[in-house]
């Protein structure tokens, strides 16, 4: 299904507003989708869809590469149009994209506000890119990519290479 260019527009939209909106803008856009099916309305997919495809809700962990937790409680909405939305485990707003790329796999590009703990104003972002492959119930993921940090700037300050493992959760 794609969007309709006003639909187009109100993400670029949304994509502003939630840079300029942090946390607050997290709870907001965890419910933003495509209106209209049952899917939409509970972020879950149907058996029919449900194994092929990244639509839904997720629990997510983020690893480094020797296996130790950089992140969790991550809360994460695949939406039906490609959108990426969710909260990171301290609460900050994750924003992106997704592509289905094969029957049981996909790639996913989000941003991730970092704050200075000393202040706790925004001093840069995260960018992560993965590639992700769906288990044959359609019931976890995992993924392999890179998050890279940059200051406000654009000056890059970190880059690092991280797994994720997610479980997918129904919103009742």
């Amino acid at each position: 299904m794609s969007p309709s260019p006003s639909t187009a527009v109100d993400r670029r939209s949304l994509l502003r507003r939630a840079g300029a909106a942090g946390v607050a803008g997290a709870a907001g856009l965890a419910v933003v989708g495509s209106a209209g099916s049952a899917e939409a309305a509970t972020g879950s997919p149907t058996a029919a869809t449900a194994c092929h495809t990244a639509f839904g809700t997720w629990q997510v962990t983020v690893y480094d590469t020797a296996g130790n937790v950089l992140d969790q409680g991550v809360q994460a909405a695949f939406h039906q149009d490609g959108l990426l939305t969710g909260a990171n485990g301290s609460g900050r707003t994750i924003i992106g994209s997704w592509t289905p790329t094969g029957a049981a796999t996909f790639t996913f590009f989000a941003h991730e506000q970092l704050f200075d703990p000393a202040t706790g104003k925004i001093s840069g972002v995260a960018h992560l890119s993965h590639h992700a492959t769906l288990s044959a119930d359609g019931g976890t993921f995992t993924s392999q990519g890179v998050i890279t940090g940059y200051t406000l700037t654009g000056q890059m300050i970190f880059q690092q290479a991280a797994a994720i493992a997610a479980t997918r959760f129904t919103m009742s």
